[in-house]
């Protein structure tokens, strides 16, 4: 019996672990003085809008950036526009927390 049970766990352990997605998050941000309005970028379907300017590169998921969290690993097209200036491109979504600036 206490095979059995040993046995089961690993199989489940196993399981478990293949089942687990790595996913990673992107915040796209804009430079202070870019003269661009509030900024709308698309990602695999869905949108989040830049709104706050920085001097420098923000953290992971900061206000005023447009932020996307929880995607799963791969190769992502994203399209972005002010309204007049219009950005397109892909970003390569690996764990962690990746920051692209639009400029």
């Amino acid at each position: 019996m206490k095979k059995l049970i040993n046995i089961s766990f690993v199989v489940f352990a196993l399981l478990l672990l293949q089942s687990c997605t790595k996913t990673g998050d992107v915040t796209f941000w804009q430079a202070t003085n870019s003269g661009f309005g509030i900024t709308v970028v698309e990602l695999s379907g869905i949108t989040s809008n830049i709104t706050s300017e920085y001097s420098a590169a923000p953290d992971c998921g900061d206000a005023g950036c447009a932020v996307f969290n929880g995607l799963e690993e791969g190769l992502y097209s994203y399209s972005a526009s002010d309204g007049s200036a219009v950005w397109y491109g892909t970003v390569d979504v690996e764990s962690g927390c990746l920051t692209l600036e639009l400029y």
